[in-house]
């Protein structure tokens, strides 16, 4: 079975980034602190105590001077497409006079290896990252080789932290068990089924058990489910369910194309390649949609469909603290979470932010009894991934 071992796109470019950044944050002229002053709600579920609108304003204006003179935050996005860029920018815009330096990955897996290296040699670029549980909380990963500090403290915004805000409240938006480390902000079905209309018939995929039938051999593309979520994801849903055994029929038997190039992977489709996929994405589809292209791509949310849960985390050491707190503060207001879902085409956990993929919004009103990338969850994304390297040759 072939295997691409890119990227799903390459790393942005920071120097080319911030020459358009920094063109988007001249031109915006307002001042950010009136902005984003609270509306007099105070506090919940957060842990702070209630603030009027006048010393709160003080702080937020001294946060955004401190920020101001750092000059700059540096961002770790786990994803892929192009609109994580664009969060930067709008940030930007905000906040004149202020830079983002944004890297973006198809897996925090590419991350890690990057940053250790970089700290064992005493260089600490990174402010804050998007790693999902088993990359934050596993053995041997960030919180293990303190490499993160808590983002609790990080938050003061009063409409961060306003219970109302978050589906569930404060105390419910957190990955991690200590409730400190990891704060989740965006969250969607995941292990959506991709199919291509023209190829598979409707009605023809109901449940993962579909997928066994020998008429698809060959037909089937996949996130290579050893280390990129997009394939490891769906695989732990369906083997909750069903066990390991269908892995193997599904992931060796059934010889689907694995690899590690979202892009890729939605291309295949798109131009009818393979019938269907796990990993692609909303955000590598949309291109093709401006050209006219994809419109024979669908998603189904059958039983290898469940909420995954993303979060934000704020990496120790951080060489710009303050402006690493005001980032943190703007990307969880309703303004950055709207500049989330609008430019990555993935919905934001807050509860006044676009829903802009209908098919992957999580209803809080439904029990979901597996929540993917939770810390309690954890282990047994990282049991599929170890029992794949031993079946996929």
């Amino acid at each position: 079975m072939p295997i691409d071992n890119g990227t799903s796109s390459p790393p942005v470019n920071r120097r080319s980034f911030l020459s358009v950044a920094a063109t988007a944050a001249v031109a915006a002229a307002c001042a950010p602190a009136a902005a984003l002053a609270p509306a007099g709600a105070p506090a919940q579920g957060g842990g702070a105590a209630p603030q009027t609108d006048a010393k709160f304003k003080a702080e937020w204006d001294a946060l955004v001077a401190a920020a101001k003179k750092e000059g700059k935050v540096n961002v770790f996005f786990s994803g892929a497409g192009p609109g994580f860029t664009k969060i930067g920018q709008d940030f930007e815009a905000e906040f004149p006079g202020m830079k983002v330096e944004v890297t973006a990955l198809s897996t925090a897996s590419l991350f890690l290896p990057k940053i250790f290296q970089e700290r064992e040699a005493g260089i600490f670029n990174w402010d804050l990252a998007t790693v999902q549980a088993p990359y934050a909380f596993s053995k041997a990963t960030l919180r293990d080789l303190g490499a993160l500090e808590p983002i609790r403290p990080l938050l003061i915004h009063p409409d961060v932290l306003n219970d109302k805000a978050w589906p569930g409240g404060i105390e419910n938006s957190w990955v991690d068990n200590d409730k400190k480390w990891a704060f989740a902000y965006s969250w969607q079905l995941v292990g959506l089924l991709w199919i291509n209309t023209d190829l598979v018939k409707e009605g023809e995929i109901k449940s993962a058990k579909d997928l066994t039938d020998p008429k698809w051999k060959g037909k089937i593309t996949s996130a290579d489910p050893r280390t990129h979520g997009g394939g490891w994801i769906p695989a732990t849903v369906i083997s909750l369910k069903y066990g390991n055994d269908i892995l193997k029929q599904i992931w060796v038997d059934q010889e689907p194309a694995l690899s590690r190039d979202t892009r890729l992977i939605t291309e295949s489709l798109v131009r009818g390649k393979y019938a269907m996929a796990f990993g692609a994405t909303n955000a590598e589809l949309q291109p093709f949609l401006d050209q006219g292209l994809g419109k024979n791509v669908k998603a189904l949310a059958i039983d290898s469909a469940a909420p995954l849960m993303r979060p934000l985390e704020f990496i120790s050491k951080a060489p710009h603290p303050n402006a690493a707190k005001l980032f943190a503060n703007w990307f969880l207001l309703k303004q950055g979470a709207t500049s989330w879902a609008n430019n990555t085409l993935l919905n934001s956990r807050r509860n006044d932010a676009p829903v802009v993929d209908k098919l992957s919004w999580v209803d809080p009103a439904v029990n979901h009894p597996v929540i993917m990338d939770s810390e309690k969850m954890m282990d047994k994304p990282l049991e599929v991934s170890e029992y794949f390297k031993k079946i996929i040759i």
